[in-house]
């Protein structure tokens, strides 16, 4: 901690993740505050964010988070169907009864929360519902989809990794369950990127900016992965904290090389009019490793390509329904081969880079 706000003056984001997080209790995160406001610059605006399955919510933990201004994100599939089918808990039942009781914890101390949900060959082709039960039920205003992709089976459950063309049917689903007025600012990130990329605006979701060097990840062991998708990949790791410091690895030579090999652009990518607002999307989601074709690269161009002509078309109806995400999309920049940071070495840039953080 104190060597990152050594490193670092500008806004930090520490995102605390697992596993699960709460599993490290409530104090150790008062200690992590405490470090954080020790070593902060004066003025420096310090956030933070816990990804959490919620089974742990109690109370108390809803009162911490409320009193210490986290930011929440709950890890929810769906109805309770959709959820017990892969989120089981060592005994083999279902957690949707605890994550629910979680939840209703988070709702008596009035913490806002966002979902995360994890996309699947099962659950995608109910994704009209499972929105619909995001939306209505559980009230989420702010849902992030993961595709599951295990092209190199690390998972056990690899017969399950989306199928191509199941993102872009599950996004479409989305689309049109969406409210005909928005008017209480709905935001599902990939539907804003989407919409972003259309105007030809640069999305704040790193896997469509190629935003690749403002994050780096520290797993529980110290050691430093790019993020959190490569910890289960040592050829990713960048170095130990407890061998190396910080800057060293950041500024170092594994990382640039690295990061330069996230960043070749593959023999696809040269003719595709969405590369700028796209970038061959996540690395951890290519087909032959880091420099190879992104997975969902059709569903991904379907999309651009349905959603710029849905707003060439300029319908009321259109801009109506998606005026939040049409209101956040302009307020990005234009996207540009100029908007990287990078210092002579190719490493990090003051202010640059997010910390993702697995409590030890």
């Amino acid at each position: 901690m104190q060597q990152y706000f050594q490193l670092f003056n500008g806004p930090a984001c520490f995102i605390w993740h697992g596993g699960e997080p709460l599993l490290a209790g409530i104090p150790f995160y008062e200690f992590a505050l405490d470090l954080q406001k020790n070593h902060c610059s004066k003025h420096q605006r310090v956030e933070n964010l816990i990804q959490t399955n919620a089974t742990l919510i109690t109370d108390q933990w809803a009162e911490f988070f409320r009193r210490s201004g986290f930011h929440v994100g709950v890890s929810i599939d769906g109805d309770a169907i959709a959820h017990d089918a892969f989120r089981i808990d060592k005994g083999g039942a279902g957690s949707f009864a605890k994550v629910w009781s979680g939840i209703e914890a988070l709702r008596r101390h009035n913490v806002p929360f966002g979902v995360v949900m994890v996309l699947t060959a099962d659950n995608a082709e109910r994704m009209r519902s499972i929105f619909r039960f995001l939306t209505e039920k559980v009230k989420a205003k702010n849902i992030s989809i993961n595709a599951f992709i295990d092209e190199y089976q690390y998972s056990r459950a690899s017969s399950d990794t989306l199928k191509r063309e199941q993102f872009a049917a599950a996004i479409r689903d989305c689309m049109d369950e969406w409210p005909q007025d928005d008017a209480e600012g709905l935001r599902l990130r990939e539907v804003d990127s989407i919409v972003a990329g259309a105007m030809g605006k640069r999305s704040r979701a790193c896997s469509f900016n190629g935003g690749c060097r403002n994050y780096f990840c520290v797993n529980h062991d110290g050691a430093i992965y790019p993020c959190d998708n490569f910890t289960n990949q040592p050829e990713m790791k960048l170095g130990n904290l407890t061998s190396e410091s910080l800057s060293i690895i950041l500024d170092g030579p594994i990382r640039s090389e690295v990061l330069s090999r996230f960043e070749s652009i593959h023999t696809d990518c040269n003719r595709c009019q969405w590369y700028l607002v796209c970038h061959n999307g996540c690395p951890a989601q290519r087909v032959d490793g880091v420099e190879g074709k992104f997975f969902l690269c059709e569903d991904r161009r379907k999309l651009f390509s349905y959603t710029k002509r849905l707003l060439d078309m300029r319908r009321p109806d259109s801009y109506l329904k998606f005026r939040s995400s049409l209101k956040r999309a302009n307020n990005y920049e234009r996207f540009s081969y100029c908007t990287k940071k990078k210092s002579p070495s190719g490493g990090y840039s003051p202010g640059e880079a997010t910390a993702q953080s697995q409590p030890k």
